[in-house]
């Protein structure tokens, strides 16, 4: 039995979810980095790899989204991700809730200096 193994660098970082629309008093959304390499190919896991997410509103000081940890939602944290937030860190997976009426942009980014992607 054998298995061969590839190590790649992380070339960019795209988000994905299954809402772009947020409604107040709903259940949270899930946001999700993906990773990829050179060639567009998709890592398989970068579960406790942290990242950095930003909310920037795009009309007030008010942000209208709120980042809201696994451990005070009732959705079960993917691997890796319960950790990172027990070191108040975040993972490449986070819950997203509407706070108030409004537009914002959220953006992620890898916080290790090692790692220099785009979007």
């Amino acid at each position: 039995l054998s298995c061969g193994v590839s190590v790649d660098t992380i070339r960019r970082i795209q988000l994905s979810t299954t809402t772009k629309v947020l409604f107040l008093d709903a259940a949270p959304a899930k946001m999700v980095v993906h990773a990829l390499n050179s060639e567009g190919d998709m890592f398989s896991s970068v579960g406790e790899i942290p990242f950095e997410w930003r909310i920037n509103s795009m009309a007030s000081a008010e942000r209208p989204l709120r980042i809201v940890p696994f451990s005070q939602s009732k959705y079960e944290a993917p691997d890796g991700i319960r950790e990172l937030e027990e070191n108040k860190k975040r993972g490449n997976v986070v819950l997203v809730e509407g706070v108030s009426t409004g537009a914002a942009n959220l953006q992620a980014s890898l916080v290790e200096p090692f790692f220099k992607v785009g979007f």
